[in-house]
């Protein structure tokens, strides 16, 4: 999930020596002694994010502003650096004729904040608490890639020497995946992947990743501070191997709700960097300091299939037809543009993007059609024995409490009930409540999204593989996953492209979900602040090379 998506944004927060915007410069001080001395002043780099992040875990947490900080404070094997896969803790890699075989040699010379070398044992003590059954993680289906990771994960074999992850010395990890993988260095630019310390896993037990305290850090910074529902803080790594390349000694990030708060701190000077709602764009679309993210998401409608009701494709249909995706994507302003499929436009294929590849593909339902949508409407009420659509529930859509969140659902609340007298209960929860509830599976309708874990079409497909982030919605997915096992045993680019093609649409075709907006991120930073990249997939937004100027 990526990570699931998560659909939250990043943000900067006050410096709590009372510092406002970014800092940086010298100033000059003769009383010690008598001599001239110029000092320079801390570069801070005020973000915010919206909610309180569940955990430091990445083996459970994977919204995106909670990857953004353990990508910082955890060494990644590679990363994306302006859209290409480069080494981090790997300085180098080899790869066999087949592409099934990666070896990467770890750096030497890395080391963990108390001094503990970090080598190869660690990442792969990462691979290994993520595939294993009783971890409680919602990305279960990661280990499909890798050799008998699958057998793993279910529990059909329990010896993980088994699985293709070894350290073969102190500075060297061999990943051997299941079938030839062209995508591979790009799928391992997701932060389930980062190292972990096992010796404070198993200290910290069901507690781990809930403090800043008691926790280890290889990254360009540290978590000094973990302030709940208010402040996260940053600092500077002096014993991070690129350290001389680190520029930004502190990343505070306040946890500010109010996205008019936000916008006040840094109109103010308080943040360097706010992600806009919709309802901001216009206020700002003059301003200098505003830039847009295409940033893969997809919006969508996600349905319960084992409902009584919403397991009837006809009614699924129904709502699809209903929906006015271009109303929508207006309300949005500079934050989406309609959605005809699940993957987005932004997404690479082999020589040119995947959507260019694959244009034959769209949306069951691709527009507003509401005459379509009654007569899908009225075919469900002949399944249920139904005369009226009075005799259908009220049913509840879960929704995330910001301000898109309840004016997204308000208009599918408006939608279903003018065009087919559907009825909804809109049922707001804080980021933490709605995920959970969300991947149980605890929903009939839901209004979600889901954003690129890595810059691959399987990055949004995998959802709906053997063991997939989206088996929540309990849909019979198995098409699905026969077509996904050609596409991973293709000899080509573009037969692979073309199977992918395939499964998205037969996705599509089953509804489980109704896709309606793709969603960009406009935002402001200071133009004091240089070098921030904005990535699709891994750590989006990557302040670790970004400097300020005075």
């Amino acid at each position: 999930m990526k990570k699931l998506l998560a659909f939250l944004l990043v943000i900067v927060m006050v410096f709590s020596l009372g510092l406002v915007g970014c800092t940086t410069g010298g100033n000059t001080d003769g009383e010690d002694g008598g001599e001239d001395q110029t000092t320079s002043e801390p570069k801070v780099f005020n973000v915010a994010i919206p909610a309180e992040p569940r955990s430091m875990d990445h083996h459970i947490e994977y919204v995106q502003q909670s990857q953004d900080i353990m990508f910082s404070i955890w060494e990644p094997l590679v990363k994306f650096d302006n859209g290409k896969v480069v080494g981090s803790g790997a300085e180098s890699w080899t790869v066999n004729d087949d592409k099934t075989v990666f070896t990467f040699k770890i750096r030497e010379g890395m080391k963990w904040t108390d001094g503990e070398p970090l080598t190869a044992q660690h990442y792969l003590d990462a691979f290994e608490r993520q595939f294993n059954p009783n971890t409680n993680t919602s990305y279960t289906n990661l280990s499909n890639q890798f050799l008998n990771g699958t057998a793993y994960t279910s529990g059909e074999i329990t010896d993980f020497s088994q699985v293709g992850v070894k350290a073969l010395d102190d500075y060297t990890l061999e990943l051997t995946t299941a079938e030839p993988c062209d995508y591979f260095l790009s799928f391992l630019c997701f932060s389930a992947f980062l190292p972990i310390r096992k010796d404070i896993v198993e200290k910290q037990g069901e507690g781990y990743g809930a403090e800043a305290e008691g926790l280890e850090f290889c990254g360009a910074y540290k978590l000094t501070k973990w302030e709940h529902e208010s402040l996260l803080v940053l600092e500077k790594n002096p014993d991070y191997w690129d350290a001389d390349n680190v520029h930004i000694d502190t990343v505070n990030m306040h946890i500010v709700l109010d996205a008019n708060t936000r916008a006040n701190m840094f109109d103010n000077g308080e943040l360097d960097f706010i992600e806009l709602e919709a309802a901001q764009f216009k206020q700002y679309e003059d301003s200098p300091y505003l830039d847009q993210f295409q940033s893969g998401t997809v919006r969508m409608l996600m349905f319960q299939c084992t409902d009584k009701y919403l397991s009837n494709p006809n009614l699924r249909a129904a709502m699809g037809w209903s929906l006015d995706r271009a109303s929508i994507g207006k309300v949005l302003e500079g934050k989406g543009t309609g959605a005809q499929r699940f993957v987005p436009d932004v997404i690479a294929g082999t020589d040119k993007p995947y959507a260019e590849m694959t244009p034959e593909v769209t949306s069951f339902a691709p527009e507003q059609d509401v005459e379509k949508a009654k007569e899908y409407l009225q075919k469900a009420l002949d399944d249920f024995g139904m005369s009226d659509v009075s005799e259908l529930p009220e049913f509840p859509l879960l929704a995330i409490d910001n301000e898109n969140g309840r004016l997204i659902s308000e208009m599918i609340q408006d939608n279903l009930a003018t065009n087919l007298g559907i009825k909804t209960k809109i049922d707001i929860k804080p980021m933490k409540q709605k995920f959970d509830e969300e991947v149980k599976g605890d929903f009939v309708l839901n209004y979600t999204g889901w954003g690129p874990d890595f810059n691959d079409p399987m990055g949004y497909l995998y959802a709906f593989d053997a063991n997939g982030n989206y088996s929540y919605t309990n849909w019979d997915n198995s098409e699905v996953v026969e077509i996904l096992k050609k596409s991973k045993t293709a000899t080509d680019g573009a037969e692979r492209m073309k199977y992918l093609g395939e499964a998205e649409q037969a996705i599509l075709d089953g509804m489980p979900i109704i896709p309606f907006i793709f969603e960009s991120k406009p935002y402001l930073l200071r133009d004091n602040v240089t070098g921030v990249q904005r990535n699709l997939g891994g750590m989006e937004l990557d302040f670790i090379h970004a400097d300020i100027t005075q």
